[in-house]
C-alpha cells in the first residue's frame, strides 16, 4: 500500500543507500527461508508513518537489507508509492540488484501492483501461481494487516515482476528429474485414473498421452501436479510429462498402462470395483460399516485427537503424532503449508495439497496429497514410516496399521 517515506521530501528521488555501500555478507539464502523467518511478524525499518509503520515497503526493504547486508536503504520516490519501484526502476538504481523479469514469475520475485482509480499501490514477494487466476504473495499491510501474511491475490493490476539478481542463477537452472506416475496400470473404460508428476526447478508442465504412438491428449499446467481423466476406448496407452521454465525443458520417461473393457475387469461384468470391497453383481448384501483404524507403533497403540482416515486407498494419519512416536522432529512452515520431518540421517519434505515430496532432496511422487482435517495435517502413513526406516503392515481384518522400527 501507499508509503510516504519522508514527508515533504517525497517529491525528490535520492540515491539508494545500498547502491553506494553494498555489502558482501548475505543473509537469507532462499525465498522460503525469508518467508519462514518473517511470516507472522510485524516488520518496520523506518518507523514511518507513526500511526501505521508496518507498510508493504518495509518488508521489501528488509529483504534488501537481509540479502545484501546493507544498513537501512533510504529510498525516496516521486509519489511515495510502491509503483515507483517499477516506474523509476533505473532511476532508483535498482538494476544493480534486481532485473525486470520476463516470462513466468518465479518463487522469490517481487510483484508490484497499481490499483486503478486509487492512490495506493503495493509490493510483495511472489511465491507461486495458484492456477485459478490468482497468485500467492508474501506481503505486509494487505487490507490493513499489521503482520506479514501470505495471501492469494488477483493477477489483475500487476505492473510487473522484479527478480533479485542473487537468485537468478538458482532460479534460472533448467528443470531436472521429471517424473510421472499413475494410480493404476490397468483401468476399465470410464474409470477415473490420476497422473501425478513433478520436477525440480519447473515453472510449468505439459502432460501428453498417446495410444499406439498417436497423441490423443496434451494438457498444460502452471502449478498443478496431478491430472485426472478417464478413457472411453480400450487399448494400450503411454504417457509422459514435459517440465519447463524459461531456460529449457526436460521430459520424463514414458509410463505404459492399459485400458480394458468393463466386462473383462476381474470380478465384474458391468461395474467397476469399489476399492477394498468388490461388489459381486446381483449381491444385495449391505456393505459392512467400516471399523475405526488403529495404529500401533513398536507394539504400543497410538491415540489421535483426529482419527486416521482412508483417502484414495491410502491410510492417512496425523503426522505429528506418528512422527513423535518414531523419534522424529516435525517442523511446520506456516503460510506455505510445508512439513519437514527430520531424523539425524534423514529429512522428508511435504506440502499440503501437493503430490511432490522430497526425501533427502530427491523428488518423490505421492499418489495421495497431504491434507488438513480438523486442524491436523494428515499424511500417508506408509510413505512417512518406511522413509523413516520402519516396516509397515496393514491388517485388513482389524483395520490396524502396525509400524515396527
Amino acid at each position: 500500500m501507499r508509503k510516504i517515506f519522508c514527508g515533504v521530501l517525497r517529491a525528490f528521488v535520492f540515491i539508494i543507500y545500498f547502491v553506494v555501500c553494498p555489502s558482501y555478507a548475505l543473509g537469507v539464502s532462499s525465498p522460503e527461508e525469508f518467508c519462514d523467518q518473517y511470516i507472522g511478524e510485524s516488520v518496520d525499518v523506518d518507523n514511518y508513518p507513526a500511526n501505521q509503520p508496518y507498510q508493504c515497503y518495509d518488508l521489501w526493504a528488509k529483504f534488501i537489507m537481509d540479502q545484501y547486508g546493507t544498513s537501512m536503504p533510504v529510498i525516496i520516490t516521486p509519489t511515495g508509492c510502491a509503483e515507483d519501484i517499477w516506474h523509476n526502476f533505473e532511476g532508483l538504481g535498482l538494476s544493480a540488484y534486481f532485473t525486470k523479469a520476463s516470462g513466468s514469475p518465479q518463487d522469490g520475485d517481487w510483484v508490484i501492483y497499481d490499483w486503478p482509480g486509487s492512490s495506493y499501490s503495493h509490493v510483495g514477494m511472489f511465491r507461486w501461481d495458484n492456477g485459478d487466476g490468482t497468485i500467492m504473495v508474501l506481503h505486509q499491510n494487505y487490507l490493513g494487516q499489521t503482520k506479514v501474511t501470505q495471501d492469494s491475490m488477483t493477477k489483475n493490476y500487476i505492473l510487473g515482476y522484479i527478480r533479485p539478481n542473487i537468485y537468478t542463477s538458482d532460479l534460472q537452472e533448467p528443470p531436472s528429474e521429471a517424473i510421472i506416475s499413475i494410480t493404476k496400470n490397468k483401468v476399465a473404460v470410464g474409470e477415473d485414473v490420476t497422473f501425478n508428476f513433478g520436477a525440480a526447478n519447473a515453472a510449468g508442465f505439459t502432460v501428453r498421452i498417446e495410444k499406439n504412438g498417436e497423441r490423443i491428449d496434451s494438457k498444460d499446467f502452471d502449478s498443478c501436479t496431478s491430472y485426472t481423466r478417464s478413457f472411453s476406448n480400450p487399448g494400450d496407452y503411454s504417457a509422459y510429462v514435459k517440465a519447463f521454465n524459461d531456460e529449457g525443458f526436460v521430459k520424463s520417461e514414458r509410463l505404459s498402462f492399459t485400458v480394458v473393457p468393463r466386462h473383462t475387469y476381474p470380478g465384474h461384468s458391468s461395474k467397476i470395483p469399489t476399492r477394498g470391497n468388490p461388489v459381486r453383481e446381483g449381491d444385495s448384501t449391505p456393505m459392512p460399516q467400516q471399523r475405526p483404524i488403529s495404529v500401533v507403533v513398536n507394539g504400543n497403540p497410538v491415540s489421535f485427537d483426529q482419527p486416521p482416515v482412508i483417502i484414495n486407498g491410502r491410510v492417512m494419519v496425523p503426522l505429528r503424532f506418528i512422527a513423535q512416536h518414531m523419534g522424529a522432529y516435525v517442523d511446520w512452515s506456516m503460510g506455505i503449508e510445508k512439513i519437514t520431518v527430520k531424523q539425524p540421517d534423514r529429512t522428508l519434505e511435504l506440502r499440503v495439497g501437493s503430490n511432490n515430496a522430497f526425501v533427502d532432496g530427491k523428488l518423490v511422487l505421492l499418489d495421495t496429497q497431504p491434507v488438513i482435517k480438523n486442524s491436523r495435517t494428515l499424511v500417508p502413513v506408509r510413505f512417512i514410516s518406511e522413509n523413516l526406516g520402519a516396516e509397515v503392515n496393514w491388517v485388513v481384518s482389524s483395520q490396524t496399521v502396525t509400524i515396527n522400527q
